[in-house]
């Protein structure tokens, strides 16, 4: 969302994404969302507000940021502009902040591959303390291997 929004564009997103969060599925009608919108602002708000063009805005730009993806197989509404009548939900992934990236990405021991947790915050944050044992383990075997050595 960007402060460029006019306010009323911003209500209206709120309604949508908080529609989005709070839904039990993953695939949604887009009449569903729609409709939320409506119960929510009323429908003389919903037209003031920029009405159909308004929410096929919204909708497009949600596709465009990744937070929704057409079910193609469920056809389109035959409106001006169109949208697929069914949408996929997208959750949203929380970003690491750059220290937590850095710690990822720098200081565990290279053996350990975390590709995986690059994409899955929560399981990283759950994992941490798991990690930072194998990290120990890796660089203390490392180390008594360079022991018997010399």
């Amino acid at each position: 969302m960007t402060n460029k929004e006019p306010k009323a564009a911003q209500n209206m997103r709120d309604l949508v994404e908080r529609f989005l969060a709070t839904s039990p599925v993953k695939r949604i009608q887009t009449k569903a969302i729609e409709d939320h919108v409506i119960k929510n602002l009323g429908i003389q708000d919903y037209w003031q507000r920029g009405g159909y063009l308004a929410f096929a805005d919204l909708i497009s730009q949600l596709v465009q940021e990744n937070r929704l993806k057409p079910i193609k197989a469920r056809k389109t509404n035959g409106m001006d502009p169109s949208l697929f009548n069914w949408y996929q939900s997208i959750p949203l992934q929380e970003s690491f902040s750059l220290e937590e990236q850095r710690e990822l990405l720098k200081l565990y021991h290279p053996k350990l591959d975390l590709a995986y947790y690059l994409q899955r915050q929560e399981a990283y944050r759950r994992d941490k303390p798991y990690l930072a044992d194998l990290d120990r383990y890796f660089r203390q075997f490392k180390n008594s291997q360079d022991m018997q050595k010399g």
